[in-house]
């Protein structure tokens, strides 16, 4: 029961198995069902002793679940809910659907921590300026529901649908930014069959470029190129990485500041186990850099989705 992952840039296969077993594990102390419980179980077994394989490319990556090379894809659920629908095939195992009502304190680590991916903007650590200007029109576009506009546009509606084209502005004799996309995060970062980036990622970029003045280049490249694209000079900016303000949160989390707030229906002694265990299988320190390379720095985050699994409908 093999895993597959997009390549993480800063982290290696196996501290992806760790952390896959820290969320199996902490999953199964909310799952409603036993059946439910007897797959997260199943799970924690396989991070550990089968692994996790990374890959280069989403195409690379669909192929070995279809052959059987690994049992799942794990993923963001926008893109598990994109390639399920084109996918017959092709079933999400979502863990955190079914879970009890008496311990909010796990599921905060789950759906605020452990299950959630933010996406950010990454650039070489010398471009402050860049993203200091990057963030402050990621904070306008939240703050003005230009962001959560887009994600509805071009994520939640576009799913099933039709993802539009779009044109990038042009403003003459100013300055260009060549951002890297990928297409292996559809919706949300996604180039058609015939090379065109389009959608969330057009649409996020143009709003960018008209906010800024400047003009914006987009250049393909696949996600284990990432930083090489960054690193080497070919790219200023790269559309996605995972980005570190929900790793941040977890590396300094406090649980018992986290018990103060819920009443749960573990016992103290429970729950102390239940963080020692959790702790033991994963390092937090290191959550908020599993995709972010040293000499990098990653803009404030403008998109966050769930972790779901992907696998065959045998």
């Amino acid at each position: 029961m093999k895993i597959g992952f997009l390549s993480m840039l800063n982290a290696s296969e196996e501290e992806a198995a760790k952390l896959m077993q820290a969320r199996a594990f902490a999953a199964s102390r909310i799952t409603a069902s036993e059946d439910e419980r007897s797959v997260q179980k199943r799970l924690v077994e396989a991070s550990l002793n089968d692994g996790v394989i990374f890959y280069d490319n989403l195409s690379t990556m669909l192929m070995a679940l279809q052959s059987s090379e690994i049992t799942f894809i794990a993923t963001n659920r926008s893109m598990a809910d994109y390639i399920c629908a084109w996918n017959p095939d092709l079933l999400i195992l979502d863990t955190l659907e079914s879970v009890k009502e008496d311990s909010d304190y796990v599921k905060e680590i789950l759906q605020n921590g452990l299950f959630m991916n933010d996406f950010s903007f990454m650039m070489m650590e010398k471009n402050t300026k860049l993203r200091d200007d990057f963030n402050e029109v990621i904070d306008e576009m939240k703050k003005d529901g230009t962001l959560e506009r887009l994600v509805d546009e071009h994520i939640t509606k576009s799913i099933e649908g039709k993802i539009a084209s779009l044109k990038l502005p042009r403003f003459k004799g100013a300055g260009t930014i060549k951002v890297a996309v990928t297409g292996d995060l559809p919706p949300m970062d996604y180039v058609s069959p015939r090379g065109v980036p389009a959608g969330f990622n057009t649409a996020v970029l143009s709003e960018i470029s008209r906010r800024l003045g400047k003009n914006i280049r987009l250049i393909s490249t696949d996600s284990g190129s990432r930083s090489t694209a960054l690193a080497s000079g070919l790219v200023d900016v790269v559309f996605w990485t995972r980005g570190s303000d929900l790793g941040k949160e977890m590396e300094e989390y406090e649980f018992e500041e986290v018990l103060e707030r819920h009443e749960v229906a573990l016992t103290q002694d429970e729950e102390k186990t239940f963080d020692r265990q959790l702790r033991d299988m994963f390092d937090f320190s290191s959550y908020g850099k599993m995709d972010i390379p040293d000499g990098t720095i990653t803009t404030n985050s403008y998109y966050s989705d769930r972790t779901v699994l992907v696998l065959q409908d045998h």
